[in-house]
């Protein structure tokens, strides 16, 4: 029951993120600055369903997990999850069902907790590639269309986190990865806290070097 898999923090607080919301739909739920208040400190579920099939590199996610980071005091969980192992090569691009029903309870188990809970697409190197980026774009939005759907009536904890720590594509790619990812979630979840990140594994210096776009959001 103690906390077996490797785990580092991970702040919303970051100036490498920008966190979204939106007002088409009606009023949010809670706002991006209320959700930041309300993250405090948080823990990763690393190297688990991030992993190229999970207990590949640490024992697989149990339930009590989620109780020890309680009683430890953390408030927010991060889940990185790789998506590419369990993706279609080809359009559609369908992401296999057992897999997504693996996440679903995994991210479940957060939530029951009333953890405020990131969720992402993780080790994207084949679309972190300015030579790969335009021919794989349609896959990653293709991902982000079926994770949006699947997970559309989660509470407001969940938020998405578009992409893990870019660093090889140019910032012009990262911004049209940015602009597609946010409209492509907004289709089915029109309030959902979006994380966005910036360049050179969300450096914070990047970041404050203006080539960042904050996509439209309505």
């Amino acid at each position: 029951g103690g906390l077996k898999s490797p785990v580092f923090f991970h702040a919303i607080q970051s100036t490498a993120m920008r966190v979204l919301s939106t007002l088409m739909g009606g009023a949010v739920a809670i706002t991006p600055t209320d959700m930041q208040k309300k993250m405090g400190m948080g823990i990763n579920l690393g190297n688990t369903l991030e992993a190229p099939e999970e207990g590949d590199w640490a024992p697989a996610a149990q339930e009590t997990f989620f109780d020890a980071y309680k009683t430890q005091g953390f408030q927010n969980v991060r889940v990185p999850v790789r998506w590419d192992k369990h993706t279609g090569q080809s359009s559609p691009y369908a992401i296999d069902a057992k897999w997504m029903s693996r996440v679903e309870e995994v991210i479940g188990w957060s939530l029951k907790r009333e953890f405020p809970t990131v969720m992402n697409v993780h080790h994207d190197d084949w679309l972190d590639d300015p030579n790969a980026f335009d021919s794989q774009l349609p896959r990653f939005i293709a991902i982000w269309q079926q994770v949006g759907e699947h997970f559309k009536s989660a509470d407001d904890n969940l938020v998405f986190e578009c992409f893990n720590e870019p660093h090889l594509m140019t910032a012009d790619q990262l911004n049209r990865l940015n602009a597609a990812c946010v409209s492509t979630i907004r289709k089915s979840n029109p309030n959902r806290i979006i994380m966005i990140s910036g360049l050179s594994w969300d450096s914070p210096q990047w970041i404050q070097s203006g080539e960042l776009d904050i996509p439209k959001d309505d």
